[in-house]
């Protein structure tokens, strides 16, 4: 067991000194065709999903702008749901399932949260495809998606998600470390 959890550290460590390469080709677009400007602050690691709470292993990524200037968005992705090629839906349901969040602060002048988005939400809709995944070291995952990611407010506006994402991370480049959750 012990070994098995072990792994799940490893891609906080970089012993080659090799560069985090990724290529972050995603475009969120509110209903109202406006972009949401994303933080460039990023958290990326194998880790637990809330530890003491829910135990599985995922694979996490937060992008986030601690001024709330910019929006922030977070996947999490099961290792035991997760088959490299297999296309997700969504809402995605369960808890252990894929699951991204987003928070929306709107132009960042107010200084809050306009609106919070979730794909399990019921009219949450489109898919994920997971092309490869490793935690490595280095940790690597590429992923495509097209989605609609809907209010947990029960609001109007929803949010597109569409693209592609790819990434080699031989370090962890945030201060929280693995330990923050959706």
């Amino acid at each position: 067991m012990v070994l098995a959890l072990a792994w799940l550290w490893l891609p906080g460590c970089n012993d080659d000194n090799s560069p985090n390469d990724i290529q972050d080709q995603l475009a969120f677009v509110r209903q109202d065709g406006s972009t949401m400007v994303m933080g460039s602050s990023l958290a990326i690691c194998c880790g637990i999903w809330e530890p003491g709470f829910n135990d599985t292993p995922v694979l996490k990524i937060v992008y986030y702008d601690l001024t709330l200037a910019k929006s922030s968005w977070r996947l999490f992705i099961p290792f035991e749901a997760a088959v490299v090629g297999t296309t997700y839906s969504f809402p995605t349901g369960p808890e252990n399932s894929v699951a991204m969040f987003m928070v929306d602060v709107g132009d960042g002048l107010s200084g809050g949260v306009v609106n919070e988005l979730s794909s399990d939400q019921d009219d949450a809709s489109g898919s994920i495809t997971i092309t490869s995944l490793e935690c490595g070291p280095p940790l690597r995952i590429s992923l495509t998606i097209d989605a609609t990611i809907t209010s947990e407010f029960h609001l109007a506006p929803h949010v597109t998600v569409s693209g592609s994402y790819s990434a080699t991370v031989h370090f962890n480049p945030s201060p929280l470390g693995c330990d923050f959750s959706l």
